[in-house]
């Protein structure tokens, strides 16, 4: 895996392919990503404001400890998995 941390800031990164790449801790603000792709990368700590993430895919990442627009998005995704659980 690559190691890149980095900060994007008022950029167009639409369609961008990060894959086995290292962005723990990067930061990404003012950033459109729409349509990108996220794999195998690690995102831990990474922080992501007033992006546009339509469309784009995330998988196989770690997660922990990123941040989008200020919210833990590990934590989101556990409250919506038991949400899930209790139907």
């Amino acid at each position: 895996m690559t190691t890149l941390i980095e900060t994007f800031g008022h950029i167009n990164l639409a369609g961008a392919s990060f894959r086995d790449v290292n962005l723990g801790g990067a930061r990404f603000d003012d950033v459109s990503l729409k349509n990108a792709t996220f794999e195998n990368v690690n995102l831990a700590g990474a922080h992501f404001s007033d992006i546009d993430l339509s469309h784009a895919t995330i998988e196989a990442a770690n997660l922990e400890g990123l941040t989008i627009a200020g919210f833990d998005i590990l934590a989101l995704i556990a409250a919506e998995m038991k949400r899930r659980e209790a139907r």
